[in-house]
């Protein structure tokens, strides 16, 4: 149950994270993956910080989750951003 909240909590983020237009970009796959990634990462932090656990929901452990994810896909964002700046030439 504890991860199942992990995973539910960075889905919701994810869909806070396509109402935000700065920055966004046209891989919403690779921005998907990146931030369950960093929902997973951040439940198990939760959990090692002792909010929750594996099987157990935690209110904070989701809301910490939430927040990795954002984190996340604002790294993902800004990386896109770099890249595309990198790859335009200059005169």
């Amino acid at each position: 149950m504890g991860i199942l909240t992990w995973l539910l909590s960075g889905a919701v983020a994810l869909l806070a994270c396509r109402f935000i237009p700065l920055g966004r970009t046209a891989g919403r796959v690779s921005e998907a993956l990146c931030g369950l990634a960093f929902a997973i990462g951040g439940g198990l932090a939760a959990t090692r910080l002792d909010f929750g656990g594996w099987s157990e929901a935690d209110p904070r452990a989701a809301l910490f989750c939430a927040v990795t994810t954002l984190c996340g896909v604002a790294l993902a964002r800004i990386a896109a951003a770099f890249a595309a700046r990198r790859a335009t030439p200059t005169r």
